[in-house]
């Protein structure tokens, strides 16, 4: 067999340049992967709490006596240069694949995730400006998961408002468990009309909002400081948590709908 012919010069800068300049070309890109800077007086704080039904099981897990998990993240106004920047979404390894199998994002679209920046801090002390703050559910669309709102949290938060933003398991893209373990978006079951499929997700939906609410009345000493306002609570949604939003259950005992 005869050598190969050898590779001449301009090729071997082309086969080097061409993927260095493409590497190069997306440094820009990469850079301005950033939500825009809210625009109240407060810096943003945020946590994640995570929440057990005792009364409700999961149906969709091997064990019958799992109960329903609701995963929960605070965003709330804090105080200045306090906490560290938090990660736009939180355990993007464990949860990557996922976001994929949801078959709402790409690989690569996922990889770009890790290069978002947000705005938020973890572990921030909440704001000592005022006695409290009024308090704002929120409820993400059907498989999305709520960090991909953070955008308008963080907006009301600087703005002197506390937001849950509630995860529904099986209904977000994917969320972790209490075991770690990930609830994943099993899409929509076979052979079922699709109204009856979106009243079960909005029903259980309204349970979830209403777990929050509940365990906000109850534990409202323990979470930030005590300074939630549960006298002054609304509730916005995206599509499926819209429709969530308007239930009269949620909105008992909700003094302001948003």
């Amino acid at each position: 067999m005869g050598q190969p012919p050898p590779v001449s010069r301009s090729r071997l800068m082309l086969l080097i340049g061409l993927p260095l300049l493409l590497a190069l070309a997306t440094v820009p890109t990469l850079a301005g992967l950033g939500l825009p800077a809210p625009t109240g007086g407060f810096a943003v704080g945020r946590e994640h709490v995570l929440l057990t039904d005792p009364v409700r099981p999961e149906p969709r897990t091997p064990d019958p006596r799992d109960r329903r998990q609701v995963p929960l993240t605070l965003w709330y106004p804090a105080e200045a240069a306090t906490g560290e920047r938090a990660p736009y979404l939180d355990n993007l390894d464990a949860l990557s694949d996922g976001l994929v199998a949801g078959g709402e994002l790409s690989s690569l679209q996922v990889t770009g995730l890790r290069f978002v920046r947000g705005n938020a801090r973890s572990g921030a002390a909440i704001a000592r400006d005022r006695p409290s703050y009024p308090l704002v559910l929120l409820s993400p669309g059907n498989a999305t998961n709520v960090a991909f709102y953070a955008t308008y949290a963080e907006e009301l938060a600087s703005n002197g408002f506390i937001v849950a933003g509630v995860d529904h398991p099986f209904q977000s893209l994917a969320v972790l468990l209490g075991d770690g373990s990930m609830a994943g978006y099993g899409g929509d079951p076979p052979q079922e009309r699709a109204e009856d499929v979106t009243d079960a997700r909005i029903a259980e939906r309204v349970a979830d909002l209403r777990l929050v609410l509940d365990n906000v009345a109850a534990r409202g000493e323990a979470l930030l400081d005590g300074r939630i306002d549960v006298s002054s609570v609304g509730v916005m949604g995206h599509s499926n948590g819209g429709l969530a939003a308007c239930r009269p259950a949620v909105t008992i005992p909700v003094s302001t709908h948003v």
